[in-house]
């Protein structure tokens, strides 16, 4: 493992990858022969496996680098692009496997480097979710400092929780929430707009997960530092406002839900959390305000969406219980 490797920056490593993806094949063809003229040359290495991620056929070949890459560089900051560095469990079974051999061979060299457990969590959760989330929660505690991997975790146990059974799901929101928490308190809050709108997302996630838990007054704790952080950049509150929405119809305060959910067109584009604030009001038997908000939506030409008109035709009918 070549450890002078650990300070590039994960954005060299995004751009060679990106810049793969749009490589022509005779280029490609020119960085093989130069992989295998020099098997060092990492920059070539990345491109390639940017390249051949478009290609189903090339699924060997590109295992064939990735392979390389776990065995002489598991703790790049290029495996932190999961999206890009990724196998297919379900649509590659034996590359999968045989990536996973050699993922599990540097976890047990390297049982204390958190870059090296955090990859390999990384690289095998979509495919083995329990054993990915454990590599990435000991990277969380092996380096206290680095807010990537418990933002990673709040993430994959949110998404992993919506589609669990119902038994199952509540430790997965306690740990999106835990998780979610870590990153908020190392993440920090001082930055620019895109620094602004990562720790929002975070604060919403922790709000939904909060308000599944039945914690109202943590949801709204969060959803209201979510506004804050908003209105601090003058721009319009969003996704925080819908969750203080579902917290009133947790109190009871229905016509504070309804507010939310009607002023809302005069303040941004609907999203799914208004989706959900309007499906709850429906199971509340609030289908005239339901009805005037998609109304409005429609009116002010909010959402591009065929299912509009329909949603609204079968509300009139008293047909439809479920916007989705």
């Amino acid at each position: 493992m070549r450890k002078e490797t650990t300070s590039t920056l994960f954005g060299d490593d995004y751009e060679n990858l990106e810049q793969g993806r749009v490589l022509p094949a005779v280029e490609a063809e020119e960085l093989e022969r130069t992989v295998k003229a020099d098997p060092w040359n990492f920059t070539a290495r990345l491109k390639l496996i940017g390249f051949y991620r478009k290609l189903p056929s090339c699924a060997t070949a590109r295992a064939l680098h990735l392979l390389w890459m776990i065995e002489h560089y598991p703790e790049r900051y290029a495996w932190r692009q999961r999206a890009l560095m990724a196998i297919d469990k379900e649509q590659y079974p034996a590359e999968f496997a045989s990536a996973r051999e050699s993922w599990l061979r540097q976890v047990s060299i390297n049982p204390s480097n958190p870059d090296v457990l955090g990859n390999a969590g990384l690289f095998l959760i979509n495919g083995e979710f329990d054993f990915g989330k454990k590599l990435l929660s000991a990277a969380c505690d092996l380096d206290e400092g680095d807010d990537f991997w418990p933002g990673e975790l709040s993430i994959f146990c949110f998404v992993q929780a919506q589609s669990e059974q119902q038994n199952m799901r509540s430790q997965e929101f306690e740990d999106s929430l835990k998780f979610g928490e870590q990153f908020l308190a190392r993440y920090g809050s001082e930055g620019g707009r895109r620094t602004c709108a990562i720790r929002e997302r975070a604060l919403i996630r922790c709000a939904q997960s909060a308000l599944f838990l039945d914690k109202i007054e943590l949801a709204e704790h969060y959803a209201n530092e979510a506004i804050q952080l908003i209105q601090s950049w003058d721009i319009k509150p969003k996704r925080g406002l819908s969750v203080l929405g579902l917290t009133a119809l947790r109190r009871g305060e229905l016509e504070v839900a309804q507010r939310v959910l009607l002023n809302s067109n005069n303040q941004y584009t609907p999203d799914l959390l208004d989706l959900k604030l309007a499906n709850e009001l429906i199971n509340h038997g609030e289908v005239s305000t339901v009805l005037s908000y998609l109304k409005c939506c429609q009116d002010l030409g909010l959402w591009q969406d065929r299912n509009l008109n329909r949603w609204i035709a079968a509300l009139s009918q008293n047909e439809l219980h479920v916007l989705s």
